[in-house]
């Protein structure tokens, strides 16, 4: 789906003068484009992509406050993302992913697959969690925990059905 990305800042310092961000370049020149901090200029950033050859229905995902309990995520396409964050009153900290892999992230919604979306109008969601009264560790991060103690093992190729191999030193665990 994606085999190259890109990184850039959304905010932009006018004192530099040229643009540091060659939209151009990036319109065309990489499958999924992340921008940071650039929320209050999404509407040129958009234009600029779109002017640059992006098309108008290239899916837009963006993420305010991710992994955290205020998330909200907001989608659309390049033609209707900008309209869509100010009818929000989207505000920063916001990342936007910007390609087909937006596609996916139902699929890939890694962050907290049980928790159950409010719907607060077109494309926006929210994350809700459920309370606890202590905190536990779920079983998938118990289970990830066990496989990184054990990654060393494994790579060093140590560890056989059965036995139990020495831990490997901190300076064998660095290489």
């Amino acid at each position: 789906m994606s085999s190259s990305f890109a990184v850039v800042t959304g905010h932009e310092d006018s004192c530099k003068g040229a643009a540091p961000v060659d939209w151009a370049r990036l319109a065309g020149g990489v499958d999924t484009l992340v921008v940071l901090m650039g929320v209050h200029s999404l509407p040129r950033i958009v234009e600029e992509l779109i002017a640059h050859g992006r098309h108008r229905e290239t899916p837009v995902a963006l993420v305010r406050c991710g992994t955290t309990r205020a998330q909200e995520t907001i989608t659309g396409t390049l033609g209707d993302i900008a309209i869509k964050a100010r009818a929000a009153g989207l505000e920063p900290p916001v990342v936007a992913v910007i390609g087909d892999v937006v596609r996916l992230s139902e699929r890939l919604d890694w962050f907290d697959a049980r928790r159950t979306p409010e719907r607060l109008g077109p494309g926006r969601q929210t994350s809700s969690f459920p309370r606890r009264s202590r905190a536990r560790p779920s079983g998938a991060v118990r289970r990830v925990s066990a496989a990184s103690r054990l990654a060393p093992y494994a790579l060093s190729g140590s560890a056989t059905r059965g036995s139990r191999p020495d831990p490997p030193t901190r300076s064998s665990a660095l290489r």
